[in-house]
């Protein structure tokens, strides 16, 4: 068997996986689940699950890191500047990433998820944006960073009802990125006048 059919086998049972973690998720706390009902759950055996994790622990820190890894990736493809043309083209990225792996997301930021990753998300994204605006507006960040830090609040909502919603029957990435953008820039105008982009 060739290198490139291992690999694909290997992508394909990590989907799987992953997928089958994700549901569970939504029914029941990650302390909750063990390896013997996710293997049954998504019909592979034990063995293979453990050629990939340790436990289900690992399995969720290793899905985290993937997560991250990839949010990261797509904003170091874009300069800091939260209030550049190419700022709804980085937040459509966003969201196409997010949508990419919607049921990971969906479990990780719902009730039984978990609320460190979040955070994580958050501190990622808002570093990358705070770099931005002080760059931009370094006189400013006195009272910038209560606006930044409400519409962050703001945009992980977004997120988090979007990601709850049948892919089906909610907006495209292009339209969430639309909207946050709109969004942000009216508190931005609103409490800081002087600011105009």
């Amino acid at each position: 068997m060739t290198e490139q059919k291992i690999d694909k086998r290997v992508a394909r049972t990590k989907t799987r996986l992953k997928e089958g973690l994700a549901d569970l998720m939504t029914r029941k706390s990650i302390q909750e689940i063990t390896v013997k009902e996710l293997v049954e759950y998504v019909h592979i055996n034990r063995s293979t699950f453990y050629l990939h994790y340790s436990d289900i622990s690992n399995m969720l820190e290793n899905v985290k890191r993937e997560l991250i890894e990839e949010i990261a990736e797509v904003m170091e493809s874009y300069p800091p500047e939260p209030f550049s043309e190419e700022s709804v083209v980085f937040m459509k990225d966003v969201f196409f990433s997010l949508g990419s792996n919607r049921k990971l997301y969906r479990s990780l930021m719902g009730k039984n998820g978990d609320p460190s990753f979040v955070q994580q998300v958050e501190d990622l994204v808002g570093e990358k944006c705070l770099t931005g605006l002080k760059r931009q507006f370094p006189n400013e960040m006195n009272m910038l960073k209560y606006s930044y830090r409400f519409c962050l609040s703001g945009c992980v909502g977004l997120i988090r009802s979007w990601l709850q919603k049948d892919p089906e029957d909610s907006e495209t990435p292009e339209e969430m990125a639309d909207m946050s953008f709109r969004l942000i820039m009216s508190v931005i105008r609103e409490t800081h006048p002087r600011i105009r982009r």
